[in-house]
């Protein structure tokens, strides 16, 4: 139940980074097409 758990939650953590990078590359590459165009 313990390890279920633990992994859930890191599972849950991996999720949220992967949509932080995300949406910091989607920033910074709109970022890129303002200053280019």
């Amino acid at each position: 139940m313990t390890s279920r758990f633990r992994r859930l939650r890191w599972f849950g953590g991996l999720y949220l980074a992967s949509l932080a990078v995300l949406a910091l590359v989607t920033f910074v590459m709109r970022a890129v097409l303002r200053l280019v165009m």
